[in-house]
Parts: C-alpha cells; sequence; structure tokens
C-alpha cells in the first residue's frame, strides 16, 4: 500500500472517529424514557403558525420569538396538524410554557391553555435535532400496549438545561380513554 494511501485512510479513520465522537456527546445515541402520566394544565404564550416549516417566514417566526423567551420559559410547541408524507404543511402553537398571563412577549403574542390530561410521555437528553426520534418509538409503544393515541396532536417541549447542546426533549400525546 503506497504511503497516499495510508494517509488518506489514517485520516478517514480521524474524521469518521471524530463525527462519531460528536454525534455520542449530543445524545445521537441516548435512549428514550416513555411513561404514561397524567399531565398538568399547561399554559403557553405564543403564537399560531400554519404553513410548512421550511418556509422562510417560519425561520422568521422563530427567530423573532426565541429572543423575548430567554432562558426562564420553556420552549413549546403545540401541534394542531402535523406534518405527513403527503403534506408538509402544519398547524401549530409556538412560544414558551409560562407560569400565568401576567407573563407576555408582546402584543402579537396570546395564550393557550392545554387542559390537565393522560399523555404518553417520551423524554429524550440530546440536542434538538435527534428530537425526531420520539414520535416514532412513542407511536410503536402505543401500538404494542394498545393505548390509542391522538397522533395529530402532539405537544413538545424543552426544558432549559443550560448544559450546553444536551437538552430535555419532551413529547406528550393524549390518551384517548374513551372510544
Amino acid at each position: 500500500m503506497s504511503t497516499t494511501k495510508k494517509i488518506l485512510l489514517g485520516f478517514s479513520a480521524v474524521v469518521l472517529i471524530a463525527v462519531f465522537t460528536l454525534y455520542y456527546k449530543m445524545g445521537a445515541f441516548n435512549s428514550i424514557q416513555i411513561s404514561v402520566v397524567k399531565a398538568e394544565e399547561t399554559l403557553i404564550c405564543g403564537v399560531w403558525y400554519k404553513g410548512r416549516e421550511s418556509e422562510e417566514r417560519y425561520t422568521e417566526l422563530v427567530r423573532k420569538i426565541d429572543p423575548k423567551m430567554g432562558k426562564e420559559f420553556p420552549r413549546a410547541t403545540l401541534y394542531k396538524k402535523v406534518p405527513t408524507e403527503e403534506s408538509q404543511e402544519v398547524v401549530k402553537f409556538v412560544g414558551a410554557i409560562v407560569p400565568d398571563t401576567t407573563v407576555s412577549f408582546g402584543d402579537e403574542f396570546e395564550f393557550f391553555t392545554i387542559p390537565e390530561r393522560k399523555v404518553l410521555k417520551g423524554e429524550l437528553d440530546a440536542a434538538p435535532m435527534f428530537g425526531y426520534k420520539l414520535p416514532n418509538e412513542l407511536i410503536e409503544y402505543a401500538s404494542e400496549n394498545n393505548l390509542y393515541i391522538r397522533k395529530n396532536q402532539e405537544f413538545a417541549y424543552i426544558p432549559y438545561t443550560g448544559e450546553g447542546y444536551i437538552q430535555k426533549i419532551i413529547l406528550e400525546y393524549p390518551i384517548v380513554e374513551d372510544l
């Protein structure tokens, strides 16, 4: 084997180890904790969004919201319509969990209350980019345990933990108790 091939192979191995280490440190391989719990009533201050999450106006909305929330209020999203393979359009309420209506981020923001409910809850300690793992795991768990959930009403939030890029990502699906 030539010296160039050895150097290239060694460099490739170093890059591969670096990428694996980065993913590991970001929580890509952490397990999801799943439970059935009674969730408390939750108040969110935010704005409604309807459209594709890939649109520039969504990115602008998030940029506008984030600085107003600060680190003391957990980011929250309530989906009324989740994206599917057929349609990437979403309907969701984007904002932050607040203790009461005295906290407001501006005139364009409104309050939305999610009532107390029984939920299937998934928790993952990872960088928010790995939150995509939660929905499939929860849906599979619900199916295996004969739980009926409202898949089009998911509630996701990220309580700020201050630990760099590792956050606790939480996703809840309401459980339908009377069919």
